[in-house]
């Protein structure tokens, strides 16, 4: 069965006064339909930037240092460097926060 979501060495990185902190590092998952995907860690361990990169929405200071995208029959490149390389193709995906309480 074909993937809905396939994310393969995805890496992010954030542009800071300090210099650039690495977010993500050779991230790969694969989604298929009917599956469910949750993801669990600790706090500032790129959960929101795995999910904002998944949906094309990362800030202007991210940097989309390597990986491939593919949703469905669409597959985007995230070239070095380019921080919004992959716009456009995510559309669908929703993302939300919850506080622990």
């Amino acid at each position: 069965m074909e993937p809905v979501l396939s994310v393969e060495n995805l890496s992010v990185a954030y542009a800071t006064n300090r210099g650039l902190v690495h977010a993500l590092r050779d991230i790969n998952l694969t989604v298929r339909q009917g599956e469910v995907l949750g993801l669990v860690g600790e706090s500032g361990s790129g959960k929101t930037t795995l999910a904002t990169a998944m949906m094309a929405m990362l800030p202007a200071n991210a940097r989309v240092e390597a990986g491939w995208r593919s949703r469905g029959a669409t597959s985007s490149p995230c070239p070095s460097g380019s921080a919004g390389s992959c716009a456009g193709t995510a559309r669908r995906w929703s993302s939300r926060t919850r506080s622990p309480r």
